[in-house]
């Protein structure tokens, strides 16, 4: 009966607000200290394994990318040159720094297709260190996440998350890991 004299007895206590000092050190229930090094090192070596595929992607693409720029270029530069001449009825075409400022951007867009053409070259020296390097990330990551998903059952959802998610990002790096290997070394 006293107790219900009493009603701050019975009254639940605010919770105090922990610093972010307090936080890290604290095992809160969805964020446990434990693992949680792991899990940042997983998610920074995750998204530098997301570039080392992207990029073999792009070794592949840059062959093909480069020209395609440099007609951009060129189509813009015939663009511009129809509106100007039809702007200023051809009196541009008198003026010599109109005729050295057009000849720099044509001779711009031509050297695009100069770079496409070495750009084979090129990649056939980058091709080996960036297979290497994709691959070497790839395994890191996939260590790093069995690692984590085996010993923080805290996180276990969030690791398998970007386990299926790098799967997927392994099978788009095997496919032009292959594709560059056959188009730069076997015929």
């Amino acid at each position: 009966m006293e107790n219900q004299d009493n009603i701050n007895t019975n009254k639940p206590q605010p919770l105090k607000r922990m610093s972010r000092r307090e936080r890290r050190h604290a095992d809160l229930p969805g964020d446990p200290v434990k693992g949680r090094a792991l899990y940042k090192w997983s998610a920074f070596v995750f998204v530098l394994a997301m570039f080392g595929a992207a990029f073999t992607c792009f070794v592949y693409v840059l062959p093909i990318l480069l020209p395609v720029l440099g007609t951009m270029i060129i189509l813009a530069w015939l663009i511009a040159i129809v509106a100007i001449s039809i702007f200023t009825l051809f009196m541009i075409w008198y003026s010599d720094d109109a005729k050295s400022f057009f000849d720099g951007w044509i001779n711009f867009g031509r050297s695009f297709f100069d770079v496409g053409r070495d750009a084979d070259r090129l990649a056939y020296r980058a091709v080996p260190v960036v297979l290497i390097v994709g691959g070497a990330l790839l395994i890191i990551c996939w260590s790093m996440l069995s690692i984590g998903l085996s010993t923080d059952k805290a996180r276990k959802k969030s690791y398998i998350g970007m386990m299926i998610a790098l799967g997927i990002i392994t099978l788009v790096y095997a496919i032009f890991f292959f594709v560059n290997l056959r188009k730069y070394y076997f015929l």
